[in-house]
């Protein structure tokens, strides 16, 4: 479960850029270490997309963030441990704004969730799809909207520390910091949920490099991302830190991202090629 965890946290840090058109992008998470006996191997296909949204939020812009991975592609995977998940995050931007996040995840068992951050009164609301209905909560327009292409949802429980400071949901907060003015020794924070669960990241401009991408050098600055558990008044580290290259250009697009732990070391790399296993497939709406 440990790898399920690190990959979904690495990609859910690979989001795509929020503009008025749409931008796909495919990458490809490779795994080295005591798995693998010390050798490079892909592990899963990424796929990323980002356009607006078409519901009715007032005055300002919406967007949708789609995040599909799949070990489809990859023996190695699918034999001994096979996923597929996917993320969906509807957000305003400028400021940024988490709205909802959607998450699919299906291992060995089936997790599928969707929690609802617009709401005014402070309180964060979770939905299970296929879920016993619980009295507490009405689902609203916008939601059920959102969620056409996915019925069945019904309420489950408002998370524990609900809206305090206003938290982001994690491709919400890479959003904007794609958005933000990095310079060399900068810092950021941002309260993070996953809807379940409450973060504090600090987020540091730590280098300018080139990095190979797509077989070209290009200008980036580097990132270090260190987040910490919040539970009831105290933070815990939640994993090792995170390292994101972000290109210097007008795209600012996410192009390699590193995690090292105990397992070993996931790579997450921009590449050409398009996703070959993912699609998500089964009961979930989150697919693309």
């Amino acid at each position: 479960m440990r790898l399920i965890a690190t990959l979904t946290l690495l990609t859910a840090f690979t989001l795509a850029y929020a503009d008025s058109s749409t931008e796909s992008l495919h990458y490809r998470a490779s795994y080295e270490g005591l798995l693998s006996a010390g050798n490079k191997i892909p592990i899963a296909d990424i796929h990323l997309e980002t356009a607006p949204a078409d519901l009715p939020a007032g005055k300002k812009a919406v967007f949708e963030t789609r995040m599909s991975v799949s070990s489809g592609a990859y023996d190695f995977v699918e034999n001994s441990f096979p996923f597929r998940v996917s993320y969906r995050s509807l957000y305003e931007a400028e400021p940024f704004i988490s709205l909802a996040l959607e998450k699919y995840q299906k291992t060995q068992k089936l997790k599928h969730e969707v929690s609802w951050m617009g709401r005014d009164d402070g309180k964060l609301a979770r939905y299970r799809r296929l879920h016993t209905e619980k009295p507490g909560d009405t689902m609203p327009d916008i939601l059920e909207q959102w969620l056409e292409a996915s019925p069945g949802f019904s309420f489950y429980k408002f998370a524990p520390h609900g809206k305090k400071d206003n938290p982001v949901d994690y491709l919400t907060m890479l959003q904007a910091l794609r958005h933000s003015d990095l310079q060399l020794g900068r810092e950021f924070r941002f309260p993070v949920t996953d809807g379940r669960k409450f973060y504090d990241y600090r987020v540091s401009v730590v280098g300018s490099e080139r990095v190979r991408a797509r077989s070209t050098l290009v200008d980036s600055w580097k990132l270090r991302l260190d987040g910490k558990r919040i539970k009831k008044g105290k933070s815990y580290p939640d994993h090792e830190p995170v390292l994101v290259w972000i290109t210097k250009d007008e795209s600012r697009t996410p192009i390699r991202f590193e995690n090292t732990h105990s397992l070993g070391q996931f790579i997450i790399e921009l590449t050409d090629e398009h996703a070959q296993g993912a699609q998500v497939s089964g009961e979930g709406g989150a697919a693309s």
